[in-house]
């Protein structure tokens, strides 16, 4: 089965080695914001924060240091 949109948020994040409050600062969001987007099981859901994620997402590769 495939990782839910929350899940490859997590993964990453956890790859790259930040925290989710390192990646809320990062994305310029609430750490609340990062758990909810994390916590996320459903992509009907997931497109309410696609905004949020996109940052999130972004703040974590820049991170990563590629």
């Amino acid at each position: 089965m495939a990782a839910t949109l929350g899940e490859n948020v997590r993964n990453h994040r956890r790859r790259v080695g930040l925290t989710q409050e390192g990646l809320a600062e990062r994305a310029g969001l609430g750490v609340g914001t990062v758990r909810k987007v994390e916590q996320v099981r459903t992509a009907e859901i997931a497109t309410l924060h696609m905004h949020e994620t996109w940052a999130l997402l972004a703040a974590a590769y820049r991170g990563s240091g590629v």
